[in-house]
């Protein structure tokens, strides 16, 4: 009998760990440890399709995609359907593996934001991958839901940097149900509609970009404005606080920057996050949706 679940099969943000020109302490690990090697954030979500047999979805298409389809089950797994949040690097350059120059492959439903879809028709490389049919472009509501076999999955408007399209958050709902939100600006304004969808989710994969707010600035020299996340720290107060809602089984922070001390599991952040009741994401991690325990 086949199986519904969500396998994580990156926890960065969009460079990867280690990233390129970095020599912080993480970067350092992971060149001398493939342990360490993170790749960007992506989850694959594995569930049978009356009409194909046993599929496998991707939320979110990374510029790691070959290593990371390599992590699953089976001989040379292909992606039957991908679920893109935004348009950052990180999160969508990864369709180029769809293309002539590499799988050639014919019409992969790619569910995304009106946007989304705009940016990807009106821009190249990915106009090609349209105009040849490569990809199918499938538009998706906010506040509204769509089918993946026997799953729902509920889209969500997320407020982040919308230079190039909207950003959304992914709620699969089986028998039970999962939150995937690896981008957010920040909390205010935006707790209660976050609120609402986490309350109802068995499990949440969250922004955890920064563990600090001034992180980026002190190791990186970069302005934290630069790129806007709520640091975990942050998020830790909230939900001690109840301003933030748990998910009712568990919450990970995922999309980690490679500055993060969240990426060393003998780091007192990471301490921290577990003292909270929340857990950091892992590559491998499987998560059954069907109500089977693992």
């Amino acid at each position: 009998m086949s199986r519904i679940t969500v396998r994580v099969i990156g926890t960065a943000q969009d460079g990867g760990v280690p990233q390129i020109g970095c020599d912080c302490a993480n970067c350092r690990r992971a060149r001398s440890d493939f342990r360490r090697f993170r790749y960007p954030s992506s989850l694959a979500l594995h569930l049978p399709l009356p009409e194909r047999g046993e599929s496998t979805f991707l939320l979110d298409a990374s510029p790691a995609l070959p290593a990371q389809m390599d992590m699953l089950p089976g001989e040379a797994p292909v992606p039957d359907g991908i679920l893109l949040t935004h348009v950052h690097a990180g999160h969508y350059t990864g369709l180029q593996y769809l293309g002539k120059e590499y799988l050639s492959a014919r019409e992969v439903p790619v569910f995304c934001r009106p946007r989304v879809a705009k940016f990807l028709q009106d821009n190249e490389p990915w106009a090609t991958l349209v105009r040849d049919e490569n990809i199918r472009l499938m538009d998706v509501s906010a506040d509204r839901s769509f089918s993946l076999g026997s799953l729902s999955v509920d889209v969500m408007d997320v407020p982040h940097r919308n230079e190039y399209s909207d950003t959304c958050a992914f709620i699969l709902r089986g028998e039970r149900s999962l939150l995937y939100m690896p981008d957010v600006d920040g909390w205010d304004g935006f707790a209660a509609r976050f609120n609402a969808a986490v309350q109802t989710a068995d499990y949440a994969f969250i922004d955890g970009t920064f563990y600090r707010q001034d992180e980026l600035e002190t190791l990186r020299q970069r302005p934290t404005g630069e790129v806007p996340h709520p640091p975990v720290q942050q998020t830790l107060d909230l939900l001690a606080d109840g301003t933030l809602y748990p998910a009712r089984r568990a919450t990970y922070f995922t999309h980690l920057n490679h500055t993060n001390p969240l990426l060393n599991r003998e780091s007192a952040a990471h301490r921290r996050v577990a003292l909270a009741g929340c857990r950091v994401a892992v590559e491998g991690l499987c998560i059954p949706l069907d109500g089977w325990e693992t």
